[in-house]
This record gives structure tokens, sequence and C-alpha cells, in this order.
């Protein structure tokens, strides 16, 4: 659970607060309604955080490093959506940042 700790705790105001998120998400069984809400806690964590080492191993490649930011961003659109199907990436990826990012995170 460490490194969902590590990766999550900036995004919290306290180490208690993202210890109580991570639990709680941690628990969610595979029958659980609510079982999705894990499977994107851990694709974030995963994708974002190779997002984040490509500058280390491809320096000078944003573009790179975008993409693995809009393949999250689809994604998480997606899962949030429960779409099975294949395609439509443009669409999720723009409704990710339409429906999904706050008002106040669009703003800034």
């Amino acid at each position: 659970m460490d490194k969902w700790v590590m990766f999550y705790k900036p995004f919290f105001p306290t180490r208690e607060d993202v210890n109580e998120f991570v639990e709680e998400v941690e628990r969610l069984a595979p029958d659980d309604p609510k079982h999705t809400a894990k499977i994107m806690m851990h694709q974030t964590q995963r994708i974002v955080s190779i997002a984040d080492d490509l500058p280390q191993i491809r320096p000078q490649r944003e573009s790179l490093q975008l993409l693995f930011f809009l393949i999250c961003a689809e994604n998480i659109a997606k899962l949030y959506d429960n779409f099975d199907g294949e395609g439509r990436s443009r669409e999720y990826t723009r409704r990710f940042f339409e429906e999904i990012v706050s008002q106040a995170d669009q703003d800034s």
C-alpha cells in the first residue's frame, strides 16, 4: 500500500487522509459496485508514474510524456463511464477534461 500512499499523498491535506482513502479503496472486492475505483486508482498511479519517469529515460521527449497522460485520461474516462467497447479515444479524452476534472482545476 505504500506505493499508493506515496503517490496520492500530495493530493491530501494529511497523511491520515491519504491512508484512509487508500485503505478504503483497497478494501473494495471485485464484486463491489465501486470496484472500478480500485482499478482507476491503480491505473492512474501506474501510468502517471511512467509518464513522470520519462524525462529521465528520454530527455526532451515531452510528446511521449504527454501521450501517457492522455492515455491515462482516456482510460479513466472510459472506466468512469463503464465503457467496454473499442475506439472513441478522442471523445473520452475530451470528456475527462470537461466532465471529470473539477472546474477549479480547469480554470487554473
